[in-house]
């Protein structure tokens, strides 16, 4: 806004730095963007300004920065009255229209078209203005279309050492209807597009130009378009002659878009030694891609303070020069010699690669920095493109199979792993050789699955971790002790197919061959079959978790007890809807309960078989005499139980008293209660609610009976049929609408 805070000092600075400008290069056009001060002040008075200008040494416009401020076809929103008369005495806006030939067949609004005209134009006038003491300019960014201007003060440029080309002008056809072109908009179209050819070529010339005048001071050439991802780059050839007249890129900290078509060019002649961050362009290909330049030439074991790196389509060995340094390090440490140099430092290491993996790649990276390492992310997804190639085979994680160590990271915070080509095996004691991780994410595409097809994992002390995120295998593997010290978790999700449950026999199997069994038993007969099913204690003490997502098996064995101790909650999403049919849940009202010390210590052993229980008969006995009352989850806002879950209407208002704030719940595949009492019991005990999903038949009488009005909305498949409550419950407002969705399948 012109009148905000920023924009003024935006104003001032620019308005001040042209005082100090030879008259000559500022024109009418700046006069009217950024005024004077008050009426009545000279613009050369008889004492001079400060030549604030000439310390100048960076002049760089950014693209995204608008140089005014105003709409000129909003009445409410004008730019300052001065640019816009000298807009409308000058027919801008009708000049700038009939300049861009392709707006007419194309979605660009004539607001669009002005604004970027108009920055154009200042931005080429205010960068000449500044440059009026090209001696001192170190860094420069030229709008292309203006080049022709700077040709002739390249013998001034002494001090260039940086600089870069705004392709300012958009030229592609792309989105743009040509078959509705007039022949005279083409005409203009192919004028312009001739003109760039001519800019380009005048962009060479200006950087050959100063190399050969002051050939040791021009270290780097760029260029961008408008936007990223801009379709109107620069074309190859002009990158490439560019690139061969400029130097090796002197000692860089990073190699990323701004510098990698240069560095391509000279990678054996460019010093790495002090190289920080590689971040590769992600749309490369040919010989200046990453995978590329290793083959030709690999360089990153010269990179010797690297810290973090992305990298795409790589190959799983790319490292093995870092497993190779780090084998020697410690051999020489274990020999008592001092290593002969020290590790590469790396924290931050991320990889893209759509194809099937073994883990080599992941681990080698584990193994080499662990000692630095603090974010691991590897991302394997399938596309459309790939989906065929996808085999599933096993990806090792933390050591390969015949490993019998796992390598230590004693500083990772993140451990990122999304692998849709591969199944995933980690390694038992991954975690807990990560004391310090706040986020895990591994996720695999493991559907159907036996008890050999798990590997159980060692619990860790994970007390900082924070983001718990685990899918397929890994939801499977997870040992639930580790959840004993994760006090600070906020977000928990375990996902494993939701519509497929192991059948209920081998849920119930024991959890290892010695339970039931006499001592002398338990150790004459091991069974065949090791243990691999994690203990479901579900007693976590998680003050802080937010967000709790359980699909599939887990969800079906989801106790409510647990939400005793997660009274920060505010979604919570339970989700296992086998197809078998068989794996039903019924629950009663003392799940919902939250009991004293006292029933407690009176329960005794059969409190405790009923909440390891799978199947809750829903019996009620002894409930109204026990001292207790519902486990409350004040800051829960959105409820979502769907599966085969049976609950009377009792059990359902037990269950609504316990979220008395929830905005949002779905009870979808639920049973146990009828519409009537799901609307009563809900609009009377949710004040709160907006939105309540269910999958109960409902036909008119019934609705109608229920208080409830049909809408006129429906799914775009007509999946649900959508009502709303008539009447207003006691408590609710106008604006209060209660919306109840019945789907038509679970």
């Amino acid at each position: 806004m012109r009148d905000s805070p920023g924009f003024q000092r935006r104003l001032k600075m620019v308005s001040t730095l042209l005082l100090s400008v030879p008259e000559t290069h500022v024109t009418d056009l700046l006069h009217a963007t950024f005024p004077q001060d008050p009426v009545g002040q000279e613009r050369y008075p008889t004492t001079p300004f400060a030549p604030y200008n000439s310390f100048s040494i960076s002049v760089s416009i950014h693209h995204s920065v608008s140089l005014y401020e105003g709409d000129f076809f909003s009445a409410n929103h004008q730019p300052p009255q001065k640019l816009v008369d000298y807009v409308k005495e000058h027919g801008l806006k009708d000049k700038y229209i009939a300049e861009t030939p392709l707006g007419r067949v194309s979605d660009e609004s004539h607001w669009s078209i002005v604004t970027m005209a108009l920055n154009r134009e200042l931005r080429r006038d205010l960068t000449w203005a500044l440059c009026s003491d090209v001696e001192h300019i170190r860094i420069l960014t030229i709008p292309l279309s203006d080049i022709g201007r700077y040709l002739s003060l390249v013998d001034r440029f002494e001090s260039l050492r940086d600089v870069t080309f705004l392709l300012d002008r958009h030229l592609s056809d792309e989105g743009a209807n040509m078959d509705e072109i007039t022949p005279e908009e083409l005409a203009v179209h192919n004028q312009q597009r001739d003109e760039r050819v001519q800019h380009l070529d005048q962009m060479v010339l200006f950087v050959q130009e100063l190399r050969q005048r002051h050939r040791n001071v021009l270290q780097t050439a760029t260029y961008y378009g408008l936007y990223p991802g801009d379709y109107d780059g620069c074309p190859e050839e002009y990158q490439e002659k560019l690139v061969r007249l400029l130097p090796p890129l002197l000692d860089p900290q990073a190699l990323g878009s701004n510098n990698w078509n240069q560095f391509a060019t000279k990678v054996k002649e460019t010093n790495l030694s002090a190289v920080k961050d590689i971040t590769p362009p992600q749309n490369h290909s040919g010989a200046s891609s990453l995978p590329r330049l290793l083959e030709k030439s690999p360089f990153l074991h010269r990179c010797r303070s690297l810290e973090s790196i992305r990298l795409k389509s790589i190959t799983d060995d790319v490292f093995q020069w870092a497993v190779d340094e780090r084998r020697q390090h410690d051999a020489d440490i274990s020999a008592g010699c001092t290593p002969q140099r020290p590790l590469v430092p790396l924290q931050y290491a991320t990889v893209n690669n759509e194809r099937p993996t073994d883990g080599r790649l992941i681990n080698d990276i584990g193994y080499s920095f662990g000692e630095t390492l603090k974010t691991l992310g590897f991302y394997s997804y399938a596309t459309i493109d790939n989906e065929e190639f996808v085999d599933l085979g096993e990806c090792s994680v933390g050591g390969s199979p015949s490993w019998s160590l796992c390598w230590h990271a004693p500083q990772l915070a993140n451990l990122i792993i999304h692998a849709d080509h591969n199944f995933l095996r980690i390694h038992p004691s991954l975690l807990a050789q990560c004391p310090q991780l706040k986020a895990v994410v591994l996720v695999d595409r493991r559907h159907e699955y036996s008890a050999s097809d798990i590997t159980r994992w060692e619990p860790a002390e994970l007390g900082q971790l924070e983001t718990l995120t685990l899918q397929g295998s890994p939801a499977l593997s997870f040992n639930l002790e580790t959840l004993n010290t994760a006090r600070k978790l906020k977000t928990i999700s375990l996902r494993t197919s939701a519509h497929y449950v192991l059948p209920v026999a081998e849920l119930d199997e024991p959890e290892n061959d010695s339970v039931g069994l006499p001592p002398s038993a338990s150790v004459t007969a091991p069974s065949p079959i090791p243990p691999w099913r994690p203990i479901w204690t579900w007693d976590w003490d998680l003050p802080r978790l937010t967000e709790l997502t359980l699909t599939g098996e887990i969800a079906y064995r989801f106790q409510f007890k647990m939400l005793q101790g997660t009274p920060s909650l505010v979604q919570l999403n339970v989700d296992s809807r086998p197809t078998t049919g068989i794996h039903k849940r019924t629950l009663g009202v003392k799940e919902f309960l939250q009991k004293t010390q006292e029933i407690e210590t009176m329960g005794g052993a059969q409190d405790d078989d009923d909440n390891n229980s799978n199947n809750n008969d829903g019996s009620n006995d002894n409930i109204l005499g026990m001292q207790s009352k519902y486990i409350q989850l004040p800051a829960l806002r959105t409820l979502t139980l769907r599966g085969t879950w049976v609950l009377d209407t009792e059990v359902l208002e037990s269950l609504c008293r316990m979220v008395p704030g929830v905005t949002n719940m779905s009870l979808q595949g639920c049973g146990g209660f009828s519409l009537v009492d799901w609307v009563g019991t809900t609009s009377r005990l949710l004040m709160s609610i907006r939105h309540a999903m269910a999958s109960i038949p409902v036909a008119a009488e019934l609705a109608s009976k229920a208080g409830l009005v049909e809408m006129e909305v429906h799914g775009e498949d007509q999946e649900y049929v959508l009502y709303q409550l008539g009447q207003l419950s006691v408590g609710r407002t106008a604006e209060d609408k209660l919306n109840y969705y019945f789907y038509f399948y679970p």
